[in-house]
């Protein structure tokens, strides 16, 4: 009998057929089986919008306690996001991600962009080629043929085969990470704090936890091996995020925020909430 393990990162729903989802098993050297869910966006531009709609709703239910209006004043300048809510104060969200390693970052790209492909009714030729090159299928190499021997120009589009509504699985290695959680965490940190825009002191900095290896207690001993250099940093919050799976507007949600540096006021409610929530698999709050 083979026996699957969750993730203590895991969603408390059922994570088969909900949008924008991608279950994932990673099997150890040992033979163990580890089940995870991650929010699959193709889009990097859609995926930070997400994010930062989750914040808001994070910010809503726990901290905020009441609606607030957001409207958008810059997008990627110099910030992802420059918000302005009806309260009156103005804050910028950068999202930056980290993966188990370079490899499994070019993993993730290669399946995203192929997800997206698969939504279109047609292609480039170009496009097609470099799945075909990527996902190698003799039935695609076949088809590309036929299109050059008709004289078809790579910008040109052409019918999209792959589009179905058939699932599909990925196999694929991933390397053990060289890097320990903290370190990556760190990396990523200090290359925001190096970066020379300004207004480092009303931005909030959300990692995008792409990982598979890592979960709850890497976690934990990373935020607390980092928590004197997080002291130190310009940034009021650093938060460590993952989503599990969300529609287009980021109602129909679920995703985590795990603290690595929040304001005094804040810790206070996170301190409130740890004595009066449910706590879930490997320590996780969960309302």
């Amino acid at each position: 009998m083979i026996v699957i393990k969750k993730a203590a990162f895991f969603p408390t729903e059922e994570p088969t057929g909900k949008p924008n989802c991608k279950v994932f098993y990673r099997i150890e050297r040992d033979g163990s089986i580890t089940s995870r869910a991650f929010l699959d966006v193709p889009d990097v531009f859609e995926r930070e919008r997400l994010i930062s709609t989750h914040y808001l709703r994070h910010m809503v239910m726990h901290f905020w306690n009441k609606d607030v209006g957001v409207r958008e004043v810059a997008r990627d300048n110099p910030w992802d996001f420059t918000l302005e809510l009806s309260t009156g104060l103005c804050l910028n969200i950068e999202v930056t991600s980290i993966a188990d390693s370079p490899a499994h970052f070019e993993i993730n790209k290669r399946e995203e962009r192929l997800s997206a492909c698969v939504a279109c009714e047609t292609l480039p030729l170009h496009e097609l080629r470099w799945l075909a090159k990527v996902f190698p299928e003799p039935y695609l190499a076949a088809l590309i043929k036929e299109y050059e021997a008709e004289g078809v120009q790579a910008a040109q589009m052409v019918d999209n085969p792959l589009k179905d509504d058939h699932l599909r699985i990925f196999v694929s290695a991933l390397h053990d990470p060289q890097e320990h959680l903290k370190d990556q965490l760190y990396a990523v940190i200090d290359k925001k704090v190096k970066k020379r825009h300004g207004g480092k002191l009303n931005t909030v900095i959300i990692i995008d936890n792409r990982t598979s290896v890592y979960d709850a207690h890497e976690y934990v001993e990373a935020a607390q091996a980092l928590q004197p250099y997080l002291d130190a940093v310009p940034f009021p919050e650093v938060w460590f995020y993952t989503g599990y799976f969300s529609d287009h507007t980021g109602n129909y949600a679920e995703f985590s925020f795990s603290p690595l540096k929040v304001t005094d006021e804040q810790a206070s409610v996170l301190e409130s909430m740890a004595r009066q929530a449910k706590v879930g698999n490997g320590g996780r709050i969960v309302w």
